[in-house]
């Protein structure tokens, strides 16, 4: 057992496969349901029949946040214009998570809104938008589920844009857990500060955590075969970074997802390990988790 939560989205998480396969189990899964309005409504992971409808331990789930694809904006979403569909969503959510006994469930609105690639992406003249959106959500989710807990999740470097990812905080009393998505690309420049003046670095992120007082989470990570090869040195840096700062006070890393999604091509998963592109990841991550 380790001092946090160390889980796993994807390939062999809901069927007890890859706890089997790494001899460890695993308290915490990721799933999405993030990739329209429907699909956040729907909930089909959870829903009767669903990837995860008898899972009984804690939960990642991300669900998105607008759909600039459905004529969504942060505009409308801080006028109130989406409420009434968060509101259901997570009305739906309370009842199906709390249909049988279940560990925690980690709400991860709008994650890695500083990237340029989501429907949900943040530009710089919407960021003020973003955080009064962000709080009716916190709201409503204090209203409907208060039992959940609401993650802030960055993306571990703002891409395509030019600002301090700080800025987007939407206030510590919006969020429960500071959390961001770590891939191997992301380890080499781990000090210093972006073009914006943004800190840089897991040790960064975690810091930010314990400045605003919440646990850190590595709500997503995984070996980027595409950007870095076969990296086994990564999977130990984030062990060690894991059993260094576990716990779940300030700056406290509380859980981790490992993104064992198989993709075409097969960029990120190490298990099976026949098939991966990251065998030698794959052996380090089995020996360590």
């Amino acid at each position: 057992m380790t001092g946090w939560l160390s889980g796993a989205a994807g390939e062999g998480v809901a069927d007890g496969a890859f706890a089997a396969w790494r001899e460890n189990p695993v308290p915490i899964a990721g799933t999405w349901a993030d990739t329209s309005g429907e699909i956040q409504s729907a909930l089909p992971q959870l829903a009767p029949g669903g990837e995860y409808a008898d899972w009984s331990g804690s939960l990642d789930l991300a669900v998105g946040a607008i759909f600039e694809d459905e004529g969504e904006t942060w505009a409308a979403a801080a006028a109130g214009a989406y409420d009434q569909r968060w509101s259901r969503m997570l009305t739906d959510l309370s009842s199906l998570w709390s249909a049988q006994p279940r560990g925690t469930l980690y709400l991860r609105f709008a994650h890695e809104w500083n990237g340029s690639w989501s429907p949900w992406t943040v530009r710089p003249d919407e960021i003020a938008d973003f955080i009064t959106a962000w709080r009716r959500f916190s709201a409503i989710k204090a209203a409907v589920m208060p039992q959940a807990k609401l993650v802030f999740c960055t993306n571990g470097d703002t891409s395509g844009f030019t600002y301090d990812w700080r800025e987007g905080w939407p206030g510590d009393d919006a969020v429960d857990v500071y959390a961001t998505d770590w891939y191997s690309d992301l380890l080499t420049g781990s000090v210093g500060v972006d073009a914006a003046g943004g800190p840089v670095g897991l040790e960064a992120h975690r810091q930010f955590a314990a400045d605003r007082g919440k646990p850190f989470a590595l709500a997503e990570w995984g070996n980027r075969y595409s950007a870095t090869g076969d990296q086994p040195d990564y999977i130990d840096f984030i062990h060690q970074f894991a059993a260094r700062h576990a716990g779940s006070g300030p700056g406290q890393l509380l859980y981790d997802i490992y993104f064992n999604v198989i993709e075409s091509p097969n960029d990120f998963a190490i298990y099976p390990r026949q098939g991966s592109l990251a065998p030698l990841a794959s052996d380090t991550y089995q020996q360590l988790f």
